[in-house]
């Protein structure tokens, strides 16, 4: 929490929302671009020279994206919403394992393989989705298929890489405000901005994806594929979020550090300091802004100390204390998505334009 505004501060909402832009939105857009920038360059890396060192270094690079990612994934308007953006980063979930067979029929095809191919392909075989096909699967994306006479693999995959880095570029270029600057429509509302006409507007905005957030760790990260609540369904494991890597529990864990960073802008004034301020609410909701904090750590501790992967868990559905340890962190999944759902919108006076409930 951050000391009471001077008189000759600006309101508290102002301050909130440059808080949120610019310490939590802008530099995870930047990381983002940079850490795709660094997968690019190591992929070449790794082509260059397919050896064991470089193909682990390449996989930790991805993981790397995936976490640069999984900062703005739910960031749900603005420019990742133009012309499937977000797809061209991430195909999930994929149900009929569609990655792996355009993936397979690319490499088959007579197609030069290279970054302009890549962007006129299907979203199925771009971004980390097919990266992680070709540098996971069991079948597809092992070392030994890069030390064959074929160099589609390799082509493919810095050409994917190389798609990637400029979606990722693109992105952090239309937010920056030295380059396109999309970050003024928030920082400046008012009657001549045709997307924020208000600052309650841009609230709406920012509050509807901290409820995103939340709602899609709980339902298509963790109820879908690991059957919670577990009436009647199984677990199926092939449905979650990088599942080849088996990193779905680290990109839950960076969606939640991501969503915390939001709602305080990262330890300057944010919305937990807004609902607190008695220039901004009447009584000051210091407990609310308290209790969602505690609750992001209590969830963010859970999946610390759950130390095995959500596919083994999915996997191993019938081990009591491991099925325990997953209802409890969902429990605070849920808990969290309460409280920012029904009773900060309260606290606001603002009405959510996502609805959690209808799955939109």
């Amino acid at each position: 929490m951050t000391a009471a505004l001077s008189a000759c501060s600006p309101p508290p909402e102002q301050q909130a929302i440059k808080g949120m832009v610019e310490h939590s939105i802008l530099p995870a857009y930047r990381q983002f671009a940079s850490a795709a920038s660094d997968l690019y360059r190591q992929t070449n890396t790794f082509c260059e020279a397919p050896n064991a060192e470089n193909y682990r270094a390449t996989q930790e690079a991805w993981r790397q994206a995936v976490q640069g990612w999984s900062a703005i994934q739910f960031l749900q308007f603005g420019p990742l919403m133009i012309d499937n953006q977000s797809w061209k980063i991430q195909f999930w979930p994929d149900k009929k394992n569609l990655i792996a067979r355009k993936t397979e029929a690319l490499l088959a095809s007579d197609d030069a393989l290279d970054i302009a191919r890549v962007d006129r392909a299907s979203v199925v075989v771009q971004g980390l989705s097919a990266m992680e096909y070709l540098l996971f699967d069991t079948t597809g994306g092992q070392l030994t298929r890069y030390n064959s006479d074929s160099p589609r693999p390799c082509q493919a995959l810095a050409a994917i890489a190389g798609h990637l880095q400029q979606v990722a570029s693109r992105l952090n270029h239309a937010w920056q405000p030295e380059l396109n600057n999309y970050a003024a429509k928030l920082l400046s509302p008012g009657a001549d901005n045709d997307e924020y006409p208000s600052r309650q507007q841009v609230l709406v905005t920012l509050l509807d994806s901290l409820v995103y957030g939340v709602e899609l760790i709980k339902r298509d990260k963790l109820e879908r594929p690991l059957a919670i609540p577990g009436d009647g369904g199984f677990p199926q494991a092939y449905v979650l979020e990088w599942w080849r890597s088996q990193y779905s529990k680290e990109a839950v864990i960076a969606n939640l550090q991501h969503l915390r960073t939001l709602y305080t802008a990262g330890q300057t004034f944010g919305i937990d300091d807004l609902i607190a301020h008695q220039q901004y609410a009447d009584p000051p909701h210091q407990a609310l802004a308290e209790a969602i904090t505690n609750q992001f750590d209590a969830a963010l501790n859970k999946l610390a100390a759950f130390d095995t992967s959500l596919f083994s868990a999915a996997s191993s559905s019938s081990d009591p204390e491991l099925r325990q340890a997953l209802l409890n962190i969902h429990s605070d999944i849920d808990a969290l998505l309460h409280l920012l759902e029904d009773d900060l919108p309260k606290a606001m006076g603002l009405s959510l334009s996502f609805n959690a409930n209808d799955g939109d």
